[in-house]
């Protein structure tokens, strides 16, 4: 069945639709990989009712003055034992994750980022950080590792344009620092490849 030209997804309105998603992920209602697959469904959106289909379940944003739903995660601290910080988690402009003879991993593919840019702060004394984000995430990753290793396994050909940016700024003593990608749960971008 042939599509008729009115029927058919423009790219302004493609656009709108990510702007959309991304006003929500910034105010903290949606999580990182759940922007990175509605941009997604978004660019292989072909009818106007394929981006309905994206934006028509976004959750309302609140007023101004209302509470927040959570308290925002501000540490993760792995001493002589481990940390995991996953799962929906609120992250809004930092989080300290320091590992002394232990470890942290700190999985931001389901955290609710508020704003444009968090910045994780991570401190690896004979201890080892792993930060996991989803594909299509801007991660800067900085700072210097004293007898250890920082490591940046993410794929930059797959950044998404409106995502936030993560900044890992590392201090590592004897230590190891890994920032890599996790690939989106549901497989789009392979579904994508394939048509």
């Amino acid at each position: 069945m042939s599509l008729e030209p009115r029927d058919l997804a423009t790219d302004g309105e493609r656009d709108q639709a990510i702007a959309a998603l991304r006003h929500h992920t910034a105010a903290g209602l949606l999580s990182l990989d759940d922007f990175a697959e509605g941009v997604e469904r978004v660019l292989v959106a072909e009818t106007r009712g394929d981006l309905v289909a994206v934006t028509s379940n976004l959750p309302a944003i609140p007023e101004p003055s209302a509470p927040p739903r959570e308290f925002p995660r501000r540490w993760a601290v792995g001493v002589l034992s481990g940390e995991r910080v996953r799962g929906p988690w609120r992250l809004e402009d930092h989080l300290h994750a320091v590992a002394c003879l232990g470890s942290v991993e700190v999985d931001l593919c389901d955290a609710l980022v508020v704003g444009d840019e968090a910045t994780i702060y991570v401190v690896a004394i004979f201890g080892g950080v792993e930060v996991q984000v989803p594909e299509g995430i801007p991660v800067e990753l900085s700072g210097f590792a004293v007898m250890g290793s920082k490591q940046h396994k993410v794929r930059r050909a797959d950044v998404i344009s409106g995502m936030p940016r993560v900044r890992v700024r590392v201090f590592a003593l004897f230590g190891g620092v890994t920032v890599r990608t996790r690939k989106l749960r549901k497989g789009l971008r392979g579904r994508r490849k394939q048509e």
